[in-house]
């Protein structure tokens, strides 16, 4: 998934998940912890569409990214595709990284602790982007 040009078409029609608990030692590894917030379109469960620009991909500005909570920290995040299940995977497509309010963490958020809220719009994700490298 080294390759941006391919990243956008591996990742359109996943989501996001931010969990609790102790992250897998890469995106490889099965996921660990609760999942505490899935982002995709308007927090109905519809696949995430990316934007490209150059080797970044990133949210389109005027698409609601949002979805319900469920209570606890989160402290890892990972970008899937559409037909990851979570399972120890070397051929699903991920994204994963750190979750938190500093910005040492690769996902900054204003709060990083979640309530339940089963509102669609519990959260909402307001932009987010990644460069990739190009091989």
């Amino acid at each position: 998934m080294m390759n941006a040009s391919g990243a956008k078409e591996l990742l359109d029609g996943g989501n996001i998940k931010v969990l609790s608990g102790s992250a897998p030692a890469d995106a490889d590894a099965a996921q660990t912890g609760t999942v505490l917030w899935t982002i995709s379109v308007n927090g109905a469960g519809t696949g995430l569409t990316w934007e490209m620009n150059g080797a970044e991909i990133r949210k389109p500005s005027a698409t609601a990214w949002q979805g319900a909570t469920t209570a606890g920290t989160g402290t890892y995040f990972r970008v899937v595709g559409s037909a990851d299940t979570g399972a120890l995977s070397t051929t699903q497509p991920r994204i994963q990284g750190t979750f938190g309010t500093s910005a040492t963490n690769d996902f900054v958020a204003s709060n990083a602790t979640f309530t339940t809220d089963a509102s669609t719009s519990a959260r909402v994700l307001g932009a987010a982007s990644f460069v990739l490298p190009t091989l």
